[in-house]
């Protein structure tokens, strides 16, 4: 037996109204308020949202030259050690692991907007990205690194070769 056309209007107004009533019940309030002594109410704002591109503004603020790398990547590996083996800086640069971080991937995906490149890792100088593992592995070749990193940062920064240890062999 078909019902009719009001008795089904009817049914679908009252089975929207209680989706609204249910939805409205379950949204979280804005601020949740504790009242002490019935005197003095206090606001409890919700915790800040993580904002990936200020991360990265602070970081590199914070340092002249800042590799951005993953632990277990071969080619941060080998920018680290080169950075850090081949050179001496008057600021050692920072090292931010981004599979060791709570917002990594959030870092990554801003890194990308932010230099063009999503890869790791992802060096730093003056605040301008200068490129990844085989980047910095050419510009050390061709010698042109100490240069960039000097022309980058400027002021007080001072970069140079480490000088090769002598193998006093036999004679």
């Amino acid at each position: 037996m078909a019902y009719p056309l009001r008795a089904r209007y009817a049914l679908l107004v009252f089975v929207l109204g209680v989706v609204a009533v249910v939805s409205l019940l379950r949204k979280q309030p804005r601020y949740t308020y504790d009242v002490d002594d019935f005197t003095s109410l206090k606001v409890q704002r919700p915790p800040k949202t993580y904002d990936a591109y200020e991360d990265i503004r602070q970081t590199l603020m914070s340092s002249p030259v800042v590799i951005f790398s993953k632990s277990y990547c071969p080619y941060s590996k080998a920018a680290k050690s080169l950075l850090l083996t081949k050179y001496v800086m008057s600021h050692p640069p920072l090292v931010r692991e981004l599979d060791q971080e709570p917002h990594g991937r959030e870092i990554q995906d801003a890194l990308e907007h932010i230099s063009g490149r999503r890869t790791v890792p992802n060096v730093f100088a003056g605040g301008v990205s200068i490129g990844g593992s085989d980047d910095i592995a050419a510009l050390d070749k061709s010698g042109e690194l100490a240069p960039l990193f000097r022309k980058r940062v400027g002021g007080r920064f001072k970069i140079g070769r480490k000088p090769r240890a002598r193998s006093d062999g036999p004679r």
